[in-house]
């Protein structure tokens, strides 16, 4: 049996590299944290492109998604000293950012889009080289813009695994069980049946009625009742 306990949600462990925020990070580890699982890749996609990153004002023009998700997976050994525990780490990382102007087909002006980077993420748009996109957004969400996600953006999830040995006692096979098991056999209605003393249950129409009920296949609309069966073999013949 394996049993999973998750304890602890961090950020990434690489450290903050050129470019990161304390906000960015923030707000990555809040989206990362009600994302469905890893397992769920499509729920998860959808997740991804209908959520942006929590933001101080959640309803400013612009917006802040998350592209092209890296995931990596892995499982270790736990630094508890039990080998029995282990650690099943799962890493996420973007590996873009995508500015949406929201429900806007056109992109924001220069100056906007420069105010919301620095004002709302900390990010220094001369380190960016933002690209403009032709198509819209996930269901024509409105203009976006995409940059490389900052070095060291990313979330880590430490899930811990104990495997636990489940023994399974054999039923113990000695004179007594066993005498105790051809008794309750020789008891057993189907074993009172014998060429001289047919037994109704074995031998006679309550069996037949008993295995005909347990056959799922059985369609009652289709079987015809022996009465008929006879009468049309009888008619054959006397044609």
């Amino acid at each position: 049996m394996v049993l999973a306990r998750r304890y602890s949600q961090t950020g990434a462990s690489e450290g903050t590299g050129k470019g990161m925020s304390e906000q960015l990070q923030q707000a990555y580890n809040a989206l990362m944290v009600k994302a469905p699982g890893a397992a769920f890749q499509k729920a998860r996609a959808l997740y991804l492109n209908k959520y942006p990153l929590p933001q101080a004002d959640g309803s400013a023009p612009l917006r802040l998604y998350v592209c092209d998700e890296q995931l990596e997976e892995s499982i270790q050994p736990a630094n508890d000293g039990d080998p029995n525990h282990r650690l099943a780490i799962l890493r996420s990382r973007p590996g873009q950012l995508a500015v949406v102007h929201w429900q806007q087909p056109h992109p924001p002006e220069p100056e906007q889009l420069r105010r919301y980077l620095q004002d709302t993420w900390s990010l220094n748009p001369d380190e960016l080289e933002i690209e403009a996109l032709s198509t819209p957004w996930f269901r024509e969400g409105g203009h976006q813009s995409r940059f490389a996600a900052p070095m060291g953006l990313g979330w880590q999830q430490q899930t811990l695994l104990t495997l636990k040995e489940e023994k399974v006692e054999a039923i113990p096979q000695n004179d007594e069980s066993r005498a105790t098991a051809s008794l309750a056999r020789r008891n057993s209605p189907l074993s009172r049946c014998s060429p001289n003393t047919p037994n109704a249950m074995c031998c006679g129409p309550a069996r037949r009625a008993a295995i005909s009920a347990s056959m799922p296949w059985t369609n009652a609309s289709r079987a015809k009742p022996p009465s008929t069966i006879h009468g049309f073999f009888t008619a054959t013949m006397a044609l």
